[in-house]
């Protein structure tokens, strides 16, 4: 949306694979890479040739598939493909009926404001990679993910204690996981049958019962 007087200038748009979108007035623009906020900025500054007051707002409606790459003490390590997210529709009776009153754009917003998204975590990095060994440590998975422009690009590292995840279902360190993220897990001194026993309980690991 560039501006709620002229919705003639609402559209929707898909990132192809040059990391472009088409817009009116504008035509194509390279978007990949921006967070939704830098996105944001360029096309306030980018409109303020077609419009007097442009108030840009950006929502996306569909999250393509990422990939990371997942190295270490991991049943399957290496590149794997995870949806980009997960939608819950909250059905709702009332919405529903007040929905047959409104306009297309207004059933449009109605639709997008009744889902929930969910987004691949650490969690599910672990469970496509197979899940781990007997010699996973856990208390250091490092995560290694481009910054945006923003923040200045290159990239950032950050260590996570995955630990706790497994054993008191804290899941404080189960954070989202993006494109390009380089997921790394370190091989342990010793065997930790608990942490596997518990990978299964969780369904990380698929179910070998010979360890129990």
């Amino acid at each position: 949306t560039v501006s709620r007087e002229y919705s003639d200038l609402t559209s929707n748009a898909d990132v192809d694979g040059e990391g472009t979108i088409y817009l009116p007035k504008l035509n194509r623009v390279f978007v990949s890479g921006l967070t939704l906020y830098e996105l944001n900025s360029l096309l306030n500054k980018a409109f303020k040739e077609y419009v007097k007051y442009p108030s840009v707002e950006v929502q996306v409606l569909e999250y393509r598939p990422i990939k990371i790459f997942v190295e270490g003490e991991v049943a399957n390590p290496g590149i794997q493909t995870l949806r980009g997210s997960f939608v819950i529709r909250n059905n709702n009776d009332d919405d529903q009926d007040n929905d047959n009153d409104q306009d297309n754009d207004n059933d449009q917003g109605n639709l997008f404001n009744n889902q929930s998204y969910f987004f691949p975590t650490v969690f599910d990095a672990l469970r496509e990679s197979g899940g781990i060994t007997l010699f996973s440590d856990l208390s250091r998975i490092q995560v290694i993910r481009k910054s945006s422009l923003s923040e200045g690009g290159g990239k950032k590292t950050t260590t996570l204690n995955f630990e706790d995840v497994l054993l008191k279902g804290d899941t404080s360190t189960n954070i989202r996981i993006y494109d390009s993220d380089l997921i790394r897990v370190y091989r342990g001194d010793k065997e930790d049958n608990l942490l596997l026993r518990k990978a299964v309980l969780s369904k990380i690991n698929p179910l070998y019962i010979e360890i129990f």
